[in-house]
């Protein structure tokens, strides 16, 4: 059955969908992966498998057109793409000042 299992969430991508594919609970799995190390192994190259497959499938669907799907594919390769932020702050809030300027990024304490 772990044979199984491994084969259906390459493919599935979700353990749930995996267990109810070969009949097996969820709790099983974990256990699997618990107390056999061959297993876990085993589950987290099934894991980089099913990745591997929505990449190529997001690239795909980018080269046809998507430019939603385009954007995240450029952004997972080049960092001049992403939308990072750096946020500082020197000096005392109270925690109150700091719920409110996450609650309202524009208003000063």
């Amino acid at each position: 059955m772990r044979v199984a299992f491994l084969e259906a969430y390459s493919k599935i991508g979700t353990i749930r969908g995996a267990c109810e594919a070969v009949g097996c609970n969820r709790q099983t799995i974990l256990n699997w992966r618990n107390d056999d190390q061959k297993f876990a192994a085993a589950f987290d190259t099934a894991d980089v498998e099913f990745t591997e497959a929505l990449v190529s499938i997001v690239h795909q669907r980018a080269a046809q057109g998507s430019d939603n799907l385009l954007m995240f594919a450029v952004k997972k390769r080049d960092p001049s793409f992403r939308e990072n932020m750096k946020v500082e702050h020197s000096g005392k809030m109270t925690l109150e000042q700091l719920v409110h300027a996450s609650i309202d990024p524009t208003s000063k304490p």
